[in-house]
């Protein structure tokens, strides 16, 4: 895993759903697609929950097929300033949204969160923070 520091506002994803902006979701398809187009359009940073976010993964995501099915933009990911993972996931790289040939870079994955960092979800997410990336401490 890396070294050094990152800094920056923090998103969690435990679901497939929470890769959608809160102002997309529960809309009908073509709302969805009307609304997104809206926010490209008058607020990029908006359209997409984990770009130029430090985005922590803590929960097992569908596979990205499913993801796409489901019209989510799960490879957002790519533009995320850095990606944690929960020390619950075991086996985290066998995802297949981490596979490099997807579009993933690998890099993106900074390093293991610290064990507890699921139960600071309500604390911490939406809030800017420096994390160590060898070390996962987050202040």
């Amino acid at each position: 895993m890396g070294k050094g520091v990152c800094k920056g506002e923090v998103v969690f994803i435990e679901k497939d759903e929470d890769f959608i902006p809160k102002e997309l979701r529960g809309l009908s398809h073509d709302e969805y697609e009307e609304k997104k187009k809206l926010l490209l359009l008058n607020t990029p940073a908006k359209s997409s929950r984990v770009g130029d976010k430090i985005v922590i993964i803590t929960g097992n995501l569908s596979n990205a097929a499913v993801l796409e099915k489901k019209g989510i933009d799960w490879d957002d990911l790519q533009y995320a300033k850095a990606i944690f993972i929960d020390p619950k996931l075991k086996n985290y790289e066998k995802m297949d949204i981490f596979d490099p040939k997807k579009g993933l870079t690998p890099k993106r994955v900074k390093g293991i969160a610290p064990a507890n960092i699921a139960s600071l979800k309500s604390k911490l997410e939406g809030k800017k923070v420096t994390i160590e990336y060898a070390t996962g401490n987050v202040y």
